[in-house]
């Protein structure tokens, strides 16, 4: 099993990752963390499909007209296969936001199919979030998780408390507006999230971190973070470089591994991780 698949795996066994966040920093170092870790409810995966048909409810205890005592009387019965199964868990999952062009004349949201298809295939059921700020609260209602995705756009500087911002920075202010709110509640509420790419950028931000605003500009002799000659083989995803993990962490956890392979398409990091972001 490969150590995505390991992720996903025990991310959706257990639902007990608090915060997750998935880094490779400007020198190639691979950092993971975690907030805190909540007990969940049942999830497939490690543990298996829950019970029951798919996650629905059986029929139980429903009443039958006794035709024996005439109209309006009714007898309660038992379904011998009766059992109360666990519903699989909403994952609510992020869009990007594209201008009128391309797909369509008018605004429009864009989502790559292997978000849903991965958290779908390990027991999920993913649900898309537009960029609706006053809804956010209502979406954690909704979900037993979030994860936070990527895009080509960067977080405002402005959010972290730089004094400058790097002239290759482009943002797109109501998508952030809306998902630092969405994380900001899901921290709140101690729902378990998981950032990819600017999703993981965005989280260390919420979080009290900083970011490196242009890796070629600050870091020196750094590894090619947007190599997609390489991670686009027409034989398949590549591995673009190593990360390390910090032991003792979530990931290090869940992957066993000390370093791994990643892809990587990406011209910031996270610079500093937040007080809020520090593990066991």
């Amino acid at each position: 099993m490969t150590v995505w698949a390991k992720l996903a795996r025990a991310a959706l066994a257990s639902l007990g990752a608090g915060v997750i966040s998935i880094a490779a920093a400007a020198a190639g170092e691979g950092s993971s963390d975690t907030g805190p870790q909540p007990a969940w409810g049942y999830f497939a995966g490690e543990r298996g499909p829950p019970p029951g048909d798919n996650g629905r409810y059986e029929a139980h205890n429903r009443p039958e007209f006794d035709s024996r005592r005439g109209a309006g009387h009714h007898r309660r019965t038992r379904s011998a296969s009766r059992r109360t199964a666990m519903p699989k868990p909403v994952i609510g999952v992020t869009l990007d936001a594209e201008e009128p062009g391309g797909y369509s004349s008018s605004p429009w949201y864009a989502l790559r199919q292997n978000y849903c298809g991965s958290l779908a295939e390990f027991g999920a059921v993913p649900l898309a979030l537009p960029h609706l700020v006053d809804a956010a609260d209502r979406y954690l209602d909704l979900c037993d998780g979030i994860v936070v995705t990527g895009g080509g756009f960067d977080v405002d500087p402005a959010l972290w408390g730089a004094g400058s911002v790097h002239e290759t920075v482009k943002t797109k202010p109501v998508r952030t507006q809306f998902e630092w709110a969405l994380v900001k509640g899901a921290v709140a509420r101690n729902k378990p999230v998981l950032g990819i790419c600017g999703g993981e950028q965005l989280l260390a931000a919420v979080l009290g971190g900083t970011l490196v605003q242009h890796i070629p500009a600050e870091i020196e002799n750094p590894l090619d973070h947007s190599p997609e000659r390489k991670i686009h083989d027409p034989a398949g995803w590549k591995a673009a470089h190593e990360v390390e993990v910090t032991p003792g962490t979530l990931l290090a956890r869940i992957t066993g591994a000390a370093r791994f392979g990643v892809n990587s398409s990406h011209h910031q990091a996270v610079k500093a991780a937040g007080p809020a972001s520090e593990s066991e």
